[in-house]
């Protein structure tokens, strides 16, 4: 995942996700356009990276997925056990 930066509604709210995997790598230069953004810096890189959407990949659906199957299987599983308590 490649980390997404950008501002939320308003130029008084930032947000930097998407620091993992990837994005661990670049996790400098976030806190640095970050500081950008706040003191309202342009720069070649703040034009590049402000509000550019990560493209999804095939297996970002097929593990959000997976996990949403794994994670309801997990829930009924505790259900059927809790009601012989």
């Amino acid at each position: 995942m490649t980390p997404e930066i950008g501002y939320l509604n308003s130029k008084k709210i930032t947000y930097s996700c998407g620091c993992i995997g990837h994005g661990v790598s670049l996790t400098h230069l976030n806190g640095k356009l970050i500081a950008q953004l706040l003191s309202e810096q342009d720069s070649d890189l703040t034009d590049f990276l402000i509000n550019r959407k990560a493209i999804r990949l095939l297996g970002d659906i097929i593990s959000w997925c997976s996990a949403k199957v794994l994670s309801q299987g997990l829930s009924l599983a505790d259900k059927f056990d809790e009601r012989h308590l």
